[in-house]
């Protein structure tokens, strides 16, 4: 590899990186892809980072464009192949003098700096989704009979150490199948947090049962034991604690609520896949217990969920109802109203795939999460615990800013630097269908008011990690400024 060299004009490094590129003798045409081995591409793309952090670290318009190559090195330090024709004419556009015009116009996240743009999420498909859903288009198992669904069901309770799982299409179909598996219906309460994701109220509803809001916690933000037990009436019949965004709620209390007053536990653990309690995974302390496998998620199937349990009766239940209630000893004859809630083999082809680099995801999310908070040590910004006895996952790695009126101005700041984040969960008790009577959790307001997301997906390097602290830093100092 050609030793470094100082940035000139935009042309001349465009050109000068041509050249770079082939001293390594790497053809490229229309149809050619990359085929070098593993060690030359890392080697390529240690190369261009590198090059980004020391050569133009004081060209700033070039700079702000770094994202572009740094999201195309991410796939070559993984080992994937590359259509270099493409990858050039990034690199074209991204060198070219036309970017140094735009940079003086006012800074927004348009057509001109849309390729620096950081997501707060998005997959990573770097390991062999594409083999299995091959496999399934070259068998034509694509639908809910191939043998990737019983292999990731198996894969998946196998995981977790449970003894069953029975794959559904998303994640809201399967907090509604452990539902109904339990019996749950009209009349009936189940308690459940006001601070999470509208499914989980949703799920309830679709069985003619009521959800009861309970408030949060405020180092964790997970659902308030306390508050559950002060929840409990002659109607409830069961909990649904939500373990919010990678975080575990207190199992030992909830489950300990559970037994004295004979109630159900619903584990929803549609954030917190790999997370633990006590070195037990989520989804592991519940009579039922559901997942989400949707795109966003730590793994993903495009859309998808999981039912775990280890209760053999509860597990039938849902087999059954999952498959429109179709009996075992006749064909096509249906016993029971039931639902068309299976998973695809092409879904439970991806989600195999992922499973099996989700110990990889896991450890790297939680890099992340060091990561920001090492550079925002200084910032006037509070994370999301992790607290004792448990193991966060950090499903989305959030914060809370100092006032709620800082969120939006944050959060605008952020992307029109090119960053996008996300506001946390409005408690569900302020949704118009859930709000015809007046309540008031203050800590789940006061949390989701304050709280954003901010990028949390695994192949994020640590240069884009400083470059977005650094944007809330700039964020903050402006603030203070003003004042």
């Amino acid at each position: 590899m050609a030793t470094f060299f100082k940035a000139g004009s935009a042309e001349d490094l465009s050109e000068k990186m041509k050249k770079v590129l082939s001293e390594d003798e790497i053809i490229f045409s229309d149809e050619e892809l990359l085929s070098k081995n593993r060690d030359v591409q890392k080697n390529l793309g240690e190369f261009i980072l590198n090059m980004l952090n020391e050569t133009l670290k004081n060209v700033s318009p070039i700079r702000k464009v770094g994202g572009i190559l740094n999201q195309t090195i991410l796939n070559l330090q993984c080992g994937e192949n590359l259509n270099l024709e493409k990858f050039y004419s990034k690199l074209e556009k991204v060198f070219t003098p036309s970017i140094f015009e735009k940079n003086e116009r006012k800074s927004t996240v348009t057509e001109e700096n849309e390729y620096l743009k950081i997501p707060v999420y998005q997959p990573e498909l770097s390991g062999n989704e594409k083999i299995y859903v091959n496999e399934c288009l070259n068998t034509n198992w694509i639908s809910s009979q191939g043998k990737f669904v019983r292999k990731f069901e198996d894969s998946f309770s196998s995981y977790l150490n449970v003894n069953h799982a029975i794959a559904v299409s998303n994640g809201t179909v399967a907090l509604h199948l452990a539902l109904m598996s339990l019996g749950i219906g009209e009349g009936d309460e189940v308690i459940c947090p006001t601070l999470t994701y509208i499914a989980s109220a949703n799920a309830i509803r679709y069985t003619g049962a009521t959800p009861i809001f309970a408030d949060s916690l405020k180092d964790s933000w997970q659902i308030d034991p306390c508050d559950i037990e002060r929840k409990i009436t002659d109607k409830t019949r069961a909990i649904m604690p939500v373990h919010l965004y990678g975080q575990v709620c207190d199992m030992q209390k909830i489950v300990g609520i559970a037994e004295k007053y004979d109630l159900f536990v619903i584990e929803d653990c549609a954030e917190s896949f790999g997370s633990k309690f006590k070195n037990n995974y989520a989804g592991s302390f519940g009579d039922i217990s559901a997942f989400s496998f949707y795109g966003n998620k730590t793994i993903t199937c495009g859309e998808g969920g999981m039912v775990v349990t280890n209760n053999e009766t509860l597990y039938n239940r849902a087999f059954h109802l999952k498959s429109q209630g179709v009996t075992n000893h006749r064909q096509y004859w249906h016993d029971v109203i039931g639902y068309n809630y299976r998973m695809t083999n092409i879904c439970a082809a991806i989600g195999l795939a992922q499973l099996e680099k989700a110990d990889d995801f896991i450890f790297r999310k939680r890099q992340l999460a060091k990561w920001y908070m090492e550079f925002l040590k200084n910032v006037p910004v509070t994370f999301q615990s992790e607290s004792q006895n448990t193991f966060h996952t950090y499903w989305m790695i959030s914060i809370l800013v100092p006032k709620s009126n800082q969120r939006d101005e944050l959060r605008q700041f952020l992307q029109s630097h090119g960053i996008e984040t996300r506001p946390l969960f409005y408690p569900v008790h302020t949704m118009p269908m859930y709000s015809k009577k007046y309540q008031k959790f203050i800590t789940a307001e006061d949390i989701s008011s304050r709280g954003i997301n901010l990028p949390s997906y695994p192949a994020l390097s640590r240069e884009e990690v400083k470059f977005i602290c650094e944007m809330i830093i700039k964020f903050f100092k402006n603030t203070f400024a003003e004042r």
